[in-house]
């Protein structure tokens, strides 16, 4: 019996070690079946230790940063300078990329088709050698058109501005003199400010010719001694410049070069981008990401390709309004207004007040030639803003117009002109990111994210009830107040006449009883 009980125990115990394995090595699922657990191949000290040896090689990285911060920035430089040229394609590829597409799918394929040639890939490669070249083509001829119209209207412009300056000034003296006779104080104040700039040009031409030239060249002394010393630095100056110019130049051929291969393939990068976002983050995220990309690429094509072709057109119409109006310098008028209105909201503002000072300076005895243009700039930018722009943007940012103004106002503010034109796609973007964050958080929570939901909400109870503003009981509630105070001071009113009233009767009787008395007596 008792070899017995032991054999029990023994066969009990082993049961239970070996049911302790299968529970160390099997999982069971919900359906009954059971899987292999994976072994854990590092203990929790081993982890510890290591989450320990990492910390100190964050810190004394994070201490070596902090120590070699001038080698870093000359390291960033230099990998800088190396990837220039990538950069100028990305930029460069980047803009022609829609009208790559647009010569392509619009133009180029339908003809394809029409002439019946097969899509294969043979002549999917030919299309895009065609459309690449027409690409670059047009972009070319465009830049160079702009470059003559510069050189043919532009620079006879200024230079006739700048000949007739002193002219203009004598002007404006005359007008000043004329229109603010009757305050002679105000008029020798603004004449001395302006100054005589004639017989300062003429002095600056004749007299002061060597001055000017020791001051352009300041290694060569008034008496024509040369210090070779400074003249090695000043070249060496002269030199770095042009090295500069140069590597701009040659950044940019490069540039050009490479964006060409970048649009010969741009679909493949497209998706080998999409492959290394969807090997590195989870599905959801990666989907997420891709359509955040797809966004802020609509917003940002949408927004400058319209923009652009928005202010040729505003620039074509005012060339073709000041010139019937026969403003002076209509052409540098044109282009200026052209360019500044790429700068949404204040861009107009910013093209015409200095166009308009411009063309009062040249003749301000005929204040109408101002008065004309600024009224015919204020209906252009009329047009612009309601038919126009509208049509050729449409909704691309999707920003109100407080939002537009804000962007404009903070970007601008922190970079200058270039934020003021990038501000607002770049503004949308994250106004949308932040949308999409509170939309999430919103749906979370069972709650709508619909804005206009939320403007006569009173609370929203644990339950998730919405409890909306009544006005009706609230104007009710003040009425009601406003009688019940009426009501109130009306009684203090009626007290206080009561208690004159009794004050008074009290008196008279004493004064009758008092009477009655003298009567006696």
């Amino acid at each position: 019996m008792a070899d017995n009980n032991t054999s029990k125990t023994d066969s009990n115990q082993n049961a239970e070690t070996i049911n302790k394995e299968v529970n160390n090595t099997e999982e069971i699922l919900y359906d009954g079946t059971t899987v292999k657990k994976p072994k854990r191949i590092f203990s929790k000290y081993f982890i510890w230790g290591l989450t320990g040896f990492l910390t100190v090689v964050a810190c004394i990285l994070f201490y070596f940063i902090i120590n070699n911060t001038a080698k870093i920035a000359q390291l960033f430089d230099a990998f800088n300078k190396i990837m220039m040229p990538v950069y100028f394609a990305l930029i460069i590829a980047y803009l022609l990329a829609p009208i790559l597409n647009f010569i392509e799918k619009k133009i180029l394929i339908p003809i394809a088709r029409k002439m019946k040639i097969k899509e294969t890939a043979k002549s999917h490669k030919v299309i895009r050698g065609i459309s690449i070249f027409f690409t670059l083509v047009i972009s070319i001829a465009f830049i160079f058109g702009l470059l003559f119209l510069m050189i043919s209207q532009i620079v006879p412009s200024i230079t006739n501005l700048l000949e007739n300056y002193s002219l203009y000034v004598e002007n404006f003296q005359q007008w000043v003199k004329n229109t603010l006779a009757k305050n002679p104080t105000l008029v020798n104040f603004i004449i001395e400010q302006t100054g005589n700039t004639s017989e300062q040009i003429d002095d600056y031409v004749a007299k002061d010719m060597w001055t000017n030239v020791t001051k352009i060249l300041p290694f060569m002394d008034n008496e024509g001694n040369i210090d070779w010393t400074m003249m090695q630095e000043y070249i060496k100056t002269i030199l770095g410049g042009v090295r500069k110019g140069f590597s701009v130049l040659w950044n940019s051929i490069l540039g050009l070069m490479i964006s060409v291969y970048l649009l010969a393939g741009k679909e493949k990068f497209a998706g080998r981008s999409k492959k290394l976002t969807y090997s590195i983050f989870k599905r959801h995220t990666a989907n997420e990401i891709i359509k955040d990309v797809r966004y802020a690429n609509k917003t940002f094509i949408g927004f400058f390709g319209g923009k652009v072709i928005d202010s040729i057109i505003i620039g074509a119409l005012c060339f073709i309004g000041t010139t019937i109006l026969r403003t002076p310098y209509a052409a540098l008028v044109s282009l200026f207004v052209g360019i500044t209105n790429i700068i949404p909201y204040f861009g107009p503002f910013i093209g015409a007040i200095p166009s308009a000072l411009l063309i009062f300076l040249v003749d301000p005895m005929h204040p109408w030639n101002t008065i004309f243009f600024i009224i015919f700039i204020l209906i252009l930018q009329q047009i612009d803003g309601n038919v126009i722009g509208p049509k050729i943007l449409g909704d691309s940012t999707g920003l109100e117009g407080f939002w537009v103004i804000f962007a404009i106002t903070v970007f601008g503010g922190f970079f200058g002109i270039p934020g003021m034109i990038i501000g607002v796609p770049l503004f949308a973007i994250i106004y949308s990111g932040l949308k999409a964050l509170a939309a999430k958080s919103l749906s979370k929570k069972k709650l709508s994210s619909v804005s206009e939901e939320y403007i006569d909400v009173d609370y929203i109870d644990t339950d998730g009830n919405v409890h909306v503003f009544d006005y009706e009981a609230i104007e009710q509630e003040k009425k009601n107040n406003r009688d019940s105070k009426e009501w109130f001071f009306i009684g203090i009113i009626k007290n206080i006449s009561h208690k004159i009233k009794d004050s008074s009767t009290k008196k008279k009787q004493k004064n009758s009883g008092s009477d009655s008395k003298k009567k006696k007596k």
